[in-house]
């Protein structure tokens, strides 16, 4: 076995490791969307929020401990894809953002282990570089194009789960007939949900930034909160928090499934 294959192999029980933590991650996202439509708003509906959801839990601390090493494990498949892997350039540049956006998630997770302050939320983060962004002349523009662009994300990706194009990364050919038919419409029921939330969260930067107001930004938090907070918002809440879960269980198919390291 060459050293390629070697890390190629590693990789891949770390991809999977890290899918399993992304599902756990979501389905305790999906349970806080919940409990803001059901009006409690003690809680960030984020992934902060879910996390210290999971320390305040009997043996919390070792399920963060997991949590943490999953999504290490998540982090460095993405790096091993975008290095090892046969795309082209900009998919390698999509999984390296990803390697370093599950990086930050590992740093925060490992932060609450060892009991020390983990940073402001989805919310706080969005105010503050907006903030940052607007006090240059080029900073509002960029916002708003930042926004329009996680417009379109929030789009493709209910594009990409009502088509089913995550399918070709699926081993389908080691699942059963009925396997085949239900466990893909996770995805296109999960995708949708996350899209709709991209999309918010885009739509309130633009917002942001044409009223030249920072404290309009939001992340995941406030967008699940600005989506509660509309008439029949409650509805269409728990609808996305039901999508959310679906992505969680979504995600622990791909952990199974997947075609990791392509």
């Amino acid at each position: 076995m060459t050293d390629t294959q070697s890390v190629e192999q590693g990789a891949e029980v770390a991809g999977r490791i890290g899918l399993v933590a992304r599902g756990v991650v979501y389905c305790l996202l999906a349970v806080l969307a919940i409990q803001v439509a059901a009006g409690d708003r003690s809680e960030e509906a984020d992934r902060q929020g879910a996390l210290r959801a999971v320390a305040r839990q009997p043996f919390g601390t070792v399920l963060l401990v997991a949590l943490t090493i999953g999504f290490a494990g998540y982090a460095l498949w993405r790096f091993a894809e975008a290095v090892l892997g046969h795309d082209e350039l900009p998919k390698r540049l999509l999984h390296a953002a990803r390697g370093l956006l599950y990086a930050g998630f590992t740093v925060t997770s490992a932060r609450l282990v060892l009991g020390r302050k983990s940073g402001g939320g989805s919310d706080s983060t969005a105010k503050d570089w907006s903030a940052r962004l607007m006090e240059h002349g080029w900073g509002r523009p960029l916002v708003v194009v930042v926004g329009l662009g996680l417009l379109v994300g929030g789009g493709v990706l209910a594009w990409r789960g009502w088509h089913q194009t995550f399918e070709k990364h699926l081993r389908t050919g080691e699942m059963t007939p009925s396997q085949r038919r239900r466990l893909p419409w996770l995805g296109t029921f999960g995708n949708a949900a996350r899209g709709v939330v991209l999309a918010l969260i885009g739509l309130f930067l633009v917002r942001a930034a044409l009223d030249f107001d920072p404290n309009k930004a939001v992340g995941v938090d406030g967008a699940l909160h600005q989506l509660a907070d509309r008439p029949y918002g409650t509805v269409a809440l728990v609808i996305v928090a039901l999508g959310l879960f679906a992505y969680g269980l979504f995600s622990f198919v791909e952990a199974r499934w997947r075609k990791v390291m392509e």
